[in-house]
């Protein structure tokens, strides 16, 4: 409860701090603010409404993958019991990425299209996130006309809707923590990123993957310590009751860190029947982890470019990449995209289909069909190749930049 406290004190505060004050408008929302609301709800509701009418039975390996596993953990939690030891199914997420789905279970009875409801609500707060951070300024990245694209990439993406609701995907929360983490970076308030970057771990320890841009931002030795400290006793905070409560249960949290799974072309392989070694991609994931991570840091690029530079690297190289983590990148990418058509049509209208296509083509029910296999590796060279460009785009943007101040 304390540290649900905190998140909220904090969120409220950022939310205060940097509210619109133009005359005519709400003091808390500005009308750019409550129109992409309410034409990004709005957007999503046909498939809400559809799955809620017609389709909220039939969870299965594109749909709502997670739902039964969502419905379990939540009824452990609202009966007193303690997920990891409690549950039916083993829990291979961090705790609070439980807790924090309890609403749409509470107030909806778990109906599946309460969830995706939920999950549209965090893409209109990432949304609104992208247009105050870059109203306020991200480098040479500022003004209205720059930030309301930015939150109109975003939350319209095609992408992004489909992961909310046609997915029915939870990866939306985790965003939102990456967009205040990455805030807080910027404007120096380290103690305050060093919070929620420790909060968002104990969601998805993906995001624990920019830990080296919060340690070595400015700051004394005895700074950067104080940081890491804030962090890792968030997590501890977060984890240890359960790893008291469930013993060993606890440790499934960190059984499947480093597996083949995802959307990547090892998994595609795997899915079709193929035996793949594990060890040598996770050393090459390691290897070119700690390389972007070096560069970044050598060439003090800014956090925002340097946080989509190391996501990207992720996607690219780790044997674990489920087709929603890309929205990590999406969110990153926004002030990038607008600069270059090429990447905004990429992204915008080639990727969403590939992804998807990738996702049917591993599907068990296609499992050993060459021709699958053969489309899906086309699908997946055209979505690393994307991601190649972005990531080539970022890094050229983000030097020249840095050289000229």
């Amino acid at each position: 409860m304390r540290l649900l406290k905190i998140f909220c004190y904090n969120v409220g505060a950022f939310w205060m701090n940097h509210k619109i004050r133009l005359a005519g408008e709400s003091k808390f929302w500005s009308r750019f603010e409550f129109r992409i609301a309410f034409f990004a709800l709005l957007v999503r509701l046909p498939f809400v409404i559809y799955d809620g009418l017609y389709n909220s039975d039939v969870p299965d390996e594109y749909h709502c993958p997670d739902y039964d596993l969502w419905i379990d953990r939540a009824d452990v939690i609202l009966g007193g019991g303690v997920i990891y030891r409690d549950t039916s199914y083993p829990v291979r997420t961090p705790p609070l990425a439980s807790y924090i789905l309890l609403p749409p279970a509470i107030f909806a009875d778990g109906h599946i299209a309460a969830f995706e409801l939920y999950f549209s609500l965090f893409d209109v707060i990432a949304a609104v996130l992208l247009y105050r951070i870059f109203l306020r300024g991200v480098g040479v990245f500022k003004g209205e006309v720059l930030a309301k694209r930015c939150a109109i990439f975003y939350v319209f993406n095609p992408f992004v809707i489909a992961s909310s609701t046609l997915r029915g995907q939870d990866e939306s929360i985790i965003v939102v923590f990456f967009l205040l983490f990455i805030y807080f970076l910027i404007q120096k308030q380290y103690n305050k990123a060093a919070l929620f970057l420790g909060l968002g771990g104990l969601i998805r320890p993906t995001i624990g993957l920019l830990l080296p841009l919060l340690i070595f931002a400015k700051g004394t030795n005895k700074e950067r310590l104080e940081r890491l400290g804030i962090t890792a006793s968030v997590v501890i905070v977060g984890v240890l009751p359960f790893f008291i409560l469930a013993g060993s249960d606890a440790m499934d949290m960190t059984g499947r860190l480093t597996s083949i799974e995802g959307v990547g072309i090892l998994y595609l392989l795997v899915a079709h029947g193929y035996d793949i070694p594990l060890a040598p991609f996770t050393a090459l994931f390691i290897i070119s982890y700690l390389a972007i991570s070096y560069f970044v840091i050598i060439k003090k690029i800014d956090p925002w470019p340097a946080a989509l530079l190391i996501i990207s690297v992720f996607l690219l190289a780790f044997t674990k990449v489920h087709s929603s983590y890309y929205l990590f990148a999406l969110v990153f990418a926004a002030p990038f995209v607008l600069n270059d058509k090429k990447l905004l049509v990429e992204l915008s209208a080639i990727f969403p289909p590939a992804v998807t296509f990738i996702d049917i083509a591993k599907s068990s029910k296609h499992s050993g069909e060459i021709l699958y296999l053969a489309s899906g590796i086309v699908a997946w060279l055209i979505v690393t190749v994307i991601i190649l460009h972005l990531v080539l785009f970022t890094w050229k943007t983000s030097t020249i930049k840095k050289n000229k101040a």
